[in-house]
């Protein structure tokens, strides 16, 4: 007897069902769906014991004729599709016909339907795939389904759902997506008959990212919008502070569809490099439209990815848009500090030219000294891309004094600024490493001798040429030593065998390896191997903390600082200056203005 047999028909729909239903998420997620498809403006989801018992979803959509309403639950039955054709422009959420009987096969559902014009609905009522009755019944125009016991009849399947809490903020975070992606549709989610999640849907994204992540998170949030031919992206990105430990606030939309997309993941993640420290993610809610033959949407049984026909030029564009949004000017955005969260701020972005503070007793005056800087010590304006970038809105400061010698004070239009002294000299060190081809000399009167470990000895193996470039001349000098007779200017004398270790160290392990990295457009997959190593360089010569600083010194920190192309933060991320606005030192002193009086 042969071992080949076919599946019976119980069995195979079990399987498939499995492929779109995983959880109660992927109940409401499907239902969701079809009700924004049906036109539906006000969508209700209602979850008992986190969905294992009970998921209901009620709409107000266009709902379906009582012979639509038994067809619905036939596997492949759609109203979105006729021909294979019509899936490269296909704009609905849903077209494969397999929701209703994916979820017919693994619970108890019930679904209530009326068309707007019609006398009554049509009740239809499936238990686990066999279709138990088909009748009138009264209701609302609209669609209501109503799903029982998920999993009833697939223990094993049953026993893998995680407890309650889990399996509710899972399905919340679906329907957290959906009102994202359609802020003008009102969404409610209701949990054991309470509230804990409802839109308006007025159409103003900003207020439903309000409505669902919080007041805190949406006043850090910017604008963003761009148009290039066929693409465009729009949304908000967040404030480099706005930063989270992982990506659970970073949504991403494609026609808007909510997808899981690595090329915009990388594209964004580049745009803030160097914005946010390392291992932390920015936020965001971003919509990228392209025509619709350019998406592939019938990738994953669920939907949630896609695939697309140019990705590089969609990563370059969402790049390059999050990219001037974060380097506009202007942006002003509050830190947390104890106790003034509302009137606090970290100084944002402008880009202006280059110039370098001296490492010590170096005042206005020899600031510009042999780096091609024209009269006002400014030369040409480098953004992150290379690009030139417009100084403004960065406010004039006058320095005040320093704060334990590790801030200095600086009073400003609007408030009092407190910045980092080593923080901002390693963002001016690093961009004027930056905007050289190669790195400058400096020959040692003493040449030092650098033991190397194993690991270390092969590093500076592989990446000899580019240490050189940055300004290393050394030799090998036994078989674990290096010989260091020059080292980049900005270290000067005081160059030690650390520093060269340190540059060392900070050569990623992929590059340090020679080993390609394993995602796509491996160059802009995070930083590259030169920006590490001007930053340790820069880090290395930079102002200390502890540093008493002349006035001279601290007026040519501040006015090269407003010159870089980023003042925001160093070039590891931590940011360089935080502001301290007047309406809060009003606030607390008790005072109803800024004026001498009272």
């Amino acid at each position: 007897m042969g071992r080949i047999r076919l599946l019976d028909p119980k069995t195979i729909s079990q399987i498939a069902a499995g492929e779109v239903i995983e959880r109660p998420a992927s109940v409401v997620k499907e239902l969701v769906e079809n009700a924004i498809d049906a036109g539906a403006r006000r969508i209700r989801v209602e979850l008992e014991e986190g969905g294992r018992t009970l998921i209901r979803v009620s709409d107000d959509g266009c709902g379906m004729a009582a012979e639509d309403a038994e067809l619905a639950f036939v596997r492949h039955a759609t109203s979105k599709i006729r021909t294979l054709d019509d899936l490269t422009g296909v704009r609905t959420l849903g077209f494969r016909g397999e929701a209703l009987p994916s979820m017919a096969a693994v619970a108890l559902v019930q679904m209530v339907t009326r068309e707007a014009g019609t006398q009554a609905a049509t009740m239809v009522r499936y238990e686990g795939g066999r279709l138990v009755g088909t009748e009138v019944a009264a209701g609302p125009p609209g669609t209501q389904v109503t799903v029982r016991n998920l999993f009833y009849n697939v223990p094993a399947r049953l026993k893998f759902l995680r407890a309650e809490d889990t399996e509710t903020g899972a399905t919340v975070e679906v329907v957290t997506r959906a009102a994202l992606a359609h802020p003008d549709v009102a969404l409610t989610v209701e949990v054991d008959g309470r509230v804990t999640l409802q839109t308006d849907g007025r159409g103003d994204l900003l207020a439903t990212i309000l409505a669902v992540w919080g007041r805190d998170l949406a006043g850090r949030l910017e604008p963003v919008s761009m148009h290039d031919g066929e693409l465009s992206l729009r949304g908000y990105a967040g404030r480099p502070e706005a930063h989270r430990a992982n990506r659970s606030r970073q949504l991403f939309f494609i026609n808007q569809r909510p997808v899981h997309s690595p090329a915009m993941i990388r594209a964004v993640e580049a745009a803030y490099a160097g914005l946010v420290p390392a291992g932390r993610r920015p936020v965001g809610v971003l919509f990228l439209d392209l025509p619709g033959e350019a998406v592939d949407v019938n990738v994953h049984p669920a939907k949630t990815e896609v695939r697309l026909a140019r990705e590089r030029e969609a990563f370059s564009f969402v790049r390059a848009a999050v990219a001037q949004r974060l380097r506009g000017g202007g942006m002003i955005g509050e830190v947390a500090v104890a106790g003034a969260p509302a009137g606090t701020q970290v100084v944002r972005e402008t880009a202006g030219g280059l110039s370098l503070f001296g490492r010590a007793g170096v005042g206005a005056g020899t600031t510009a000294g042999g780096l091609g800087l024209d009269a006002r010590g400014a030369g040409p304006a480098l953004g992150s891309e290379g690009l030139s970038v417009p100084v403004r809105d960065w406010p004039e400061l006058r320095p005040l004094g320093q704060l334990h010698q590790l801030y200095l004070l600086a009073e400003g239009p609007d408030g009092l600024y407190l910045i980092d002294q080593h923080a901002a000299h390693e963002r001016i060190i690093f961009d004027r490493l930056r905007a050289m081809e190669a790195g400058p000399v400096q020959e040692l009167l003493v040449p030092i001798t650098v033991e190397l470990s194993a690991a270390e000895g092969e590093v500076y193996r592989r990446h000899q040429e580019a240490l050189a470039a940055a300004g290393f001349v050394a030799e090998p000098f036994g078989p674990r030593s290096l010989l260091v007779r020059g080292v980049p200017a900005a270290f000067g004398e005081g160059c030690g065998p650390q520093d060269v270790r340190d540059i060392l160290d900070a050569i990623p392990p992929v590059a340090a390896s020679g080993a390609a990295p394993e995602a796509s457009f491996a160059e802009d997959a995070g930083p590259r191997l030169d920006d590490v190593r001007r930053a340790v360089a820069a880090c290395r010569a930079a102002v200390k903390a502890r540093n008493p600083l002349f006035r001279s010194e601290m007026e040519a920190l501040l006015r090269d600082l407003a010159s870089t192309t980023n003042p925001l933060t160093c070039p590891h991320g931590r940011p360089t200056v935080v502001k301290i606005t007047l309406d809060e030192l009003n606030r607390r002193f008790g005072r109803t203005s800024g004026g001498m009086s009272g």
